[in-house]
């Protein structure tokens, strides 16, 4: 049985399907434990191969909508299934076709290694064109060594009843027979992860702890949705906090929660200095720059020290994990990845320096800051501005440009939407940034940032 999470901006229903009976040209890939029963197509030819990528391909009619289905086999290591959809657009983005998605949506069920598939409706648009050219949807789930990917495009673009016959071909007809993962993480998956990550010296430390009964509970912290490994006496209070903070984001920013899920993985170390050992080894940076960090998302994983639980790093970067892990909002760019995480982890008072520059039209202009590779690196040679440092302004300023967005009358319905058209938006790609403020508020960058200018100086 197949349940399907539908994630509409800010909206989630449920719909209980069955699978169709076996047909007669459903295809089985005994190496991916994958079944795949297609569209009904007429005219259709289909082709199955070996190769590493394309592993079927089936094209055919539905009416009048030319259809494309294809089987990708995605080799390499994947958190989760939304992180196989975030690989795959990113490489549909780098020509002159992109992959803009509208919706997403989940598959709870027999999809693969993870219990469930993440799914993505869009349109494929081609640069100097207006409109798009097709329909394209994907669906996507882990294997034990790689992920797969289903994907369906409907030249032109789909129509109502294409649009359900897709989506029927999602819940019924992708079956996976193969193991599934331990959601919670096995201790031996916690040791392998703690040796292959941390520096060799606390690998003693951690493995004697795991040897005694009465120790695991304090190095092995399991909440409703982290996985704390630790070798610090602190781990319940942070790990506590931690909770505390994921209900204080999904109250900011809403999403669903979807079953089978992994646990997110935090590091949680003893001391700074362990930190800064950690750091360095997992980016290749020097400690000394490591050293400026209290704590970093990278990956799946959050890492820091046990200091105060209570600091707002460990919110902000939660809020990192989480839009990376959870609401699979990858993209935007760093004013955007920034902006959401530091709206939640600082105040209005702490954005009024800010808030005076953009009304004195002392800001960067939203044309320029959205195509800032880094807010971390965005300092000026003297790093100083009338405002304080150039890096340090540039965060308060997506902060305040994210609570412009949220909390302006006239924008605000239309935020859950944003979230989701721009956190899907390949970084550095400034037209699919521009389509969505067009898109979702019917204006230019430039006439959205004379609207935020207004709004600081009525705040």
């Amino acid at each position: 049985m197949h349940i399907t999470t539908y994630l509409a901006p800010a909206v989630l229903a449920l719909a209980v399907s069955t699978h169709a009976p076996t047909r007669d040209d459903a295809v089985v890939f005994e190496d991916l434990h994958l079944q795949i029963t297609p569209l009904e197509l007429e005219g259709v030819t289909h082709e199955v191969s070996e190769r590493d990528l394309e592993r079927a391909s089936w094209k055919g009619k539905l009416g009048t909508t030319e259809i494309h289905i294809q089987l990708l086999k995605q080799s390499g290591a994947f958190g989760e299934p939304d992180a196989v959809i975030e690989y795959a657009v990113d490489n549909m983005s780098r020509g002159k076709f992109a992959y803009v998605i509208s919706e997403d949506f989940f598959l709870q069920g027999d999809y693969g290694f993870a219990s469930f598939a993440a799914c993505s409706a869009g349109e494929v648009r081609e640069e100097g064109r207006t409109g798009s050219i097709a329909s394209r949807y994907l669906l996507s789930s882990l294997l034990p060594d790689g992920a797969y990917i289903v994907q369906v495009d409907c030249t032109p673009r789909a129509d109502k009843d294409v649009d359900a016959a897709v989506r029927k071909f999602f819940e019924d007809g992708v079956v996976y027979d193969g193991d599934e993962r331990d959601a919670e993480w096995t201790q031996d998956q916690v040791r392998d992860r703690w040796l292959q990550d941390t520096p060799d010296d606390l690998h003693e430390d951690f493995l004697l702890k795991l040897r005694k009964p009465g120790w695991v509970k304090k190095a092995i912290i399991r909440t409703d949705h982290y996985l704390v490994m630790t070798n610090s006496s602190g781990g319940k209070a942070f790990a506590k906090q931690l909770e505390k903070n994921y209900d204080e984001i999904r109250k900011i920013y809403p999403f669903a929660e979807v079953k089978g899920r992994q646990l997110m993985p935090v590091f949680l170390f003893q001391n700074a200095d362990e930190y800064y050992g950690f750091y360095a080894r997992k980016t290749g940076i020097s400690k000394q720059q490591a050293a400026r960090s209290k704590g970093h998302a990278f990956m799946d994983y959050y890492a820091t020290w046990y200091e105060e639980p209570g600091d707002p790093v460990h919110i902000h970067e939660q809020v990192h994990q989480i839009f990376k892990n959870r609401l699979s909002l990858w993209g935007g760019g760093s004013w955007f990845q920034e902006g959401v995480a530091e709206y939640v982890s600082s105040s209005k008072p702490d954005r009024v320096g800010v808030a005076y520059l953009v009304k004195k039209d002392r800001h960067t202009k939203m044309r320029d800051f959205c195509q800032l590779p880094s807010l971390l690196y965005s300092s000026n040679p003297d790093g100083k501005t009338s405002g304080g440092s150039e890096a340090g302004d540039h965060y308060k300023q997506a902060a305040l440009f994210i609570e412009f967005l949220r909390e302006d009358k006239k924008r605000k319905k239309q935020f859950p939407d944003f979230l989701q058209r721009m956190g899907k938006v390949p970084r550095g790609y400034m037209k699919g940034i521009a389509d969505v403020f067009q898109d979702v508020y019917g204006e230019t960058i430039d006439e959205v940032d004379a609207a935020f200018q207004a709004y600081a100086k009525k705040r």
